[in-house]
């Protein structure tokens, strides 16, 4: 399956070892809202195939020392 971006105007795809990562949408209630403001999607719901790609958040959103990985921060938000 090939995962997309589903901001609104990105084309990104995923590429295997590429440099783009793809997040999934929060399960927390409030910071979903808050995404789904950011993507700019009308009437848009998530699944959970749902992904947004790592060029719309800044670096600050990501916690790069936990377990040598790319993880976001509990209060990420979309920010680009």
């Amino acid at each position: 399956m090939v995962l997309s971006c589903c901001a609104y105007g990105c084309n990104e795809r995923q590429v295997t070892g590429g440099p783009i990562t793809f997040r999934s949408f929060p399960t927390d209630a409030e910071r979903k809202k808050l995404w789904l403001t950011k993507i700019r999607r009308d009437d848009f719901t998530p699944s959970k195939c749902s992904k947004v790609c790592s060029k719309h958040f800044t670096e600050d959103c990501f916690d790069r020392q936990k377990f040598g990985g790319t993880w976001l921060t509990k209060d990420a938000v979309l920010t680009l």
